[in-house]
């Protein structure tokens, strides 16, 4: 069940990955299943996110999606006038342009917004991985199923 409130105390800890700070739409799971096999695998071996795949089930079993609504702070630059201007002239015959640009700086500017965490997410993908390191030391006799 989706909270319209957003969460209060402090965000998940570190190890938590930027995945779960994502908004999904409708119809998450299946996307959340989808993205999980891709995210967890990363450079791994096809018999290794076979593995993980075999894992899955059992860890959502066991860590269910949770969504919880909360508000983050995020960063954005912006650009501020310094207050100088830099100018330059044209002359044209006996008519002279003169165009100038004010000169701005980088800033950055904090602002709220509100994410969908899966509260269940790290600990559900510790268990699929744990999983299946285990198997793939047991069918292949290496943690990484190479």
């Amino acid at each position: 069940m989706k909270s319209t409130q957003p969460a209060l105390g402090p965000l998940p800890g570190p190890g938590l990955s930027h995945r779960s700070r994502r908004s999904i739409g409708g119809g998450w799971h299946h996307l959340a299943m989808l993205c999980l096999g891709l995210a967890l695998s990363g450079c791994a071996t096809e018999a290794y996110r076979a593995t993980e795949s075999q894992c899955a089930p059992a860890a959502y079993a066991q860590y269910p999606v949770i969504n919880q609504t909360r508000m983050e702070m995020r960063t954005r630059p912006i650009q501020v006038p310094t207050g100088q201007t830099r100018c330059s002239s044209v002359t044209n015959g006996n008519r002279t342009d003169t165009v100038c640009q004010d000169i701005t700086r980088t800033e950055y500017q904090q602002y709220p917004v509100y994410v969908t965490v899966d509260i269940n997410e790290y600990g559900r993908d510790q268990v699929i991985a744990a999983c299946a390191r285990s198997q793939c030391l047991r069918t292949h006799g290496n943690p990484d199923c190479k």
